[in-house]
């Protein structure tokens, strides 16, 4: 039996009105009900790759990933059942019961990240609308509505997840940004009239724009709160790569969430994500040490991870790669301070920065880079000089 085990296909999910997998990473089945995965014959060839070893490329991304140092979705799922205290079946014939899964309620988005995907943000996906030209830079792009949501049967979708809700241990409920999201409140209310709330961990994704009293009033009630907030870059730099962001206001609530960590260190706990790109290791020193002030008042726990696709960090080239080492150098030894524990994201950096220094740029994703952010930054009247202070080298002339 191959040692590469998942439990994604026994007992994990990854929910969207559009599509139904067992983890994020993964290609799906193209339906709106979560339903549909339950008797899939897909469910039983992913769990026949895993046990035997023969991995599909969505699983292969994990092995390379873990090979090159790099935390994989794998490993978080390993690590989040094992937390939570599921058990790991791999008993072929196991009936799919997801009690530790992932809900993409819906793409709507407050937010135009230049790593995401109109599936993933209805503000995109309004921009796309608008600018047809843009669609090139998305690989796939379902049907919207003129406001930018998905075409979907919300409805179905709804309820599946709520009769989910039994057997229910953990759930993360990501967007879209969630806390913008009406149907998160029919979820969290029919988790306390059905008499479960109590024994769920609630696991939620936020960019930090918005705060949602409904949830605030709820969050004492679920055996464990865990509030992952999406900081990727502080200040001005954050307000480019994540246009839409009002930095003062997301600093603002994130010391909100802060004193409520303080208020209840057993049950409610903060977490932090980064994604490094291309645009994001350029400041990484200046991020790391706010991350580490937020761990340091409000004992946030770190995680990073890598973007793939044409913003990846070895995008980067000539003096702008050598920018990014520079940054990447100064937040591992920030890192180092003996009151911070860094170990969910040293490695990532760590892995990152030997790519740049030891790897030719990818000149294919270099030039997409260069490109797609020329053409961003005249769209939405931004400069990636003004905001970083020097010149985004070009591929073609490095």
């Amino acid at each position: 039996m191959s040692e590469f085990y998942c439990p994604q296909p026994w007992t994990g999910g990854f929910f969207t009105t559009e599509e139904q997998k067992v983890c994020c990473g993964h290609v799906g089945v193209p339906s709106p009900r979560p339903s549909a995965m339950y008797t899939s014959e897909f469910i039983k060839k992913i769990r026949t790759e895993l046990l035997t070893g023969n991995l599909d490329v969505s699983c292969m991304r994990c092995k390379n990933d873990e090979d090159n140092g790099i935390k994989s979705l794998r490993k978080t799922h390993l690590e989040w059942h094992g937390d939570v205290g599921i058990d790991f079946e791999k008993d072929m014939d196991y009936p799919f019961t997801p009690k530790l899964f992932e809900v993409r309620l819906s793409n709507l988005c407050n937010y135009r990240c230049r790593m995401c995907t109109p599936n993933y943000s209805s503000s995109i996906a309004k921009e796309i609308i608008k600018n047809p030209e843009l669609k090139k830079w998305h690989l796939h792009q379902p049907d919207f509505t003129a406001d930018g949501s998905h075409l979907s049967h919300q409805e179905n979708f709804l309820n599946d997840i709520i009769e989910m809700i039994p057997t229910m241990k953990a759930v993360h409920f990501t967007g879209g940004e969630p806390m913008l999201i009406p149907d998160l409140t029919k979820i969290i209310d029919s988790m306390d009239s059905q008499g479960y709330i109590s024994d769920i961990i609630l696991y939620i994704t936020t960019n930090g724009s918005a705060i949602n009293p409904k949830f605030i009033e709820k969050i004492n009630k679920f055996k464990k709160t865990h509030v992952t907030i999406s900081i990727d870059a502080i200040n001005e730099v954050a307000e480019y790569v994540r246009d839409g962001t009002i930095w003062s206001k997301v600093d603002a609530n994130i010391e909100y969430y802060g004193q409520i960590r303080l208020n209840n260190p057993h049950t409610f706990f903060l977490n932090s994500n980064t994604v490094l790109t291309a645009y994001t290791v350029l400041t990484m020193d200046k991020t790391v040490e706010y991350l580490c002030d937020l761990q340091r008042k409000y004992k946030f726990h770190m995680t990073m991870s890598v973007a793939d696709l044409f913003y990846q960090p070895n995008a980067l080239t000539g003096e702008t790669r050598i920018k990014a080492i520079a940054s990447l150098t100064r937040a591992l030894e920030i890192l180092e301070a003996p009151d911070i524990n860094g170990d969910g994201i040293k490695a990532q950096i760590s892995s990152v920065k030997a790519i740049l220094e030891n790897s030719e740029p990818d000149e294919i994703s270099a030039g997409q880079f260069f490109n797609f952010t020329k053409e961003i930054d005249t769209l939405r009247n931004q400069s990636f000089e003004k905001v970083f202070g020097f010149k985004l080298s070009n591929a073609q002339n490095t």
